[in-house]
């Protein structure tokens, strides 16, 4: 009964260790964010980045703002796992570009 215990002990501590913490998941998201074609297709290279805010209402997503007032959303869809380690996740970029004055 003590070594079922202690394996259970054991394989408890691999799993939450296996998990990133907050701050490296999210530097992996901003990471595929910034490298992401659909984004840099929409944001071309004109256009500098001056925000990036994340947001967790309905879902995690990302608002990009451009130094011209210009925004772009993109939402984080987290995949199922069957294993520990790193969230995996896809980006669904926004359609357009949102800008207050006509671009």
């Amino acid at each position: 009964m003590k070594k079922l215990a202690l394996a259970a002990c054991f394989l408890g501590a691999s799993v939450a260790q296996a998990a990133l913490p907050p701050l490296y998941q999210s530097k992996r998201e901003l990471s595929a964010l910034l490298e992401n074609g659909e984004v840099q297709q929409l944001i071309t290279s004109g256009r500098a980045i001056v925000q990036i805010k994340a947001s967790e209402k309905n879902g995690k997503s990302y608002k990009i703002t451009t130094q011209d007032g210009c925004t772009l959303k993109v939402k984080v869809e987290y995949k199922p796992v069957d294993r520990p380690g790193p969230a995996q996740f896809d980006l669904k970029v926004g359609k357009k570009l949102k800008c207050k004055t006509p671009t």
